[in-house]
């Protein structure tokens, strides 16, 4: 499985949209076949740190992010330094308008291709109205210091995703949650039967257990997505 976007529900509270590629076996080649699924589990306290770890790298790439606030920056983890070291260093009113920034921020998507990667976000206005962020397109040649470390960041949050849909207490999608068709295809029920059973691939359903079970696979198997 390789995940191309994550976009969170409700916060993450409601779970999480995966967008991501899986492959597939037909008649011994690769199909790399695309999938939009949709989990409706909360997402895990690790996967949720991740996202909270991009927050400062958000706010920078938007140039929303003050320079004198980079004294309050635990730089090994990218949270902010505690309300006691702020004041022990004597940079309290930093430390509180770095926090002020934080509270309210929430990172809801990330896009990455291992490389380059894009980071959304929004925050409360005064009048509690949603402002939301997006960065440019973040690569390695990009005048950014801390890429290094964003991208890290971001494939940390990647694999966390994929632990959290593994995680057994994470709801398998289910076809009257807003199903999303990732490929469609023909199987025979029987080899001695005549009739051909339709059987297609959405949330819940795995093509490559399937055709791994030795279910026969007819020449006319529909992917509607091109291979990479």
């Amino acid at each position: 499985m390789r995940i191309k976007s994550i976009k969170t529900i409700n916060d993450g509270r409601g779970g999480l949209k995966v967008d991501h590629v899986i492959s597939v076996m037909k008649n011994n080649e690769e199909w790399d076949v695309f999938r939009n699924d949709k989990y409706t589990h909360p997402i895990s306290v690790e996967l949720e740190g991740s996202l909270k770890r991009l927050k400062i790298h958000l706010l920078k790439l938007v140039k929303a992010w003050g320079e004198r606030w980079d004294s309050c920056i635990e730089f090994k983890t990218w949270e902010l330094i505690t309300s006691g070291e702020a004041e022990k260093e004597n940079i309290m009113e930093h430390y509180l308008q770095a926090r002020n920034a934080l509270d309210d921020l929430v990172v809801t998507g990330i896009t990455s291709d291992g490389e380059h990667f894009v980071i959304k976000g929004k925050t409360k206005s005064f009048d509690n109205a949603n402002v939301n962020y997006v960065t440019g397109c973040v690569h390695p040649t990009t005048d950014y210091p801390y890429y290094e470390d964003a991208i890290n960041i971001v494939q940390e949050a990647y694999d966390e995703t994929t632990r959290y849909i593994k995680d057994k207490n994470v709801l398998v999608p289910r076809v009257e949650e807003e199903p999303v068709e990732a490929a469609e295809v023909v199987v025979s029920k029987e080899e001695s039967s005549a009739i051909d059973k339709r059987v297609t691939a959405t949330n819940g359903d795995d093509v490559e257990e399937m055709i791994a079970a030795g279910a026969p696979v007819s020449d006319d198997v529909v992917f509607p997505f091109e291979q990479e």
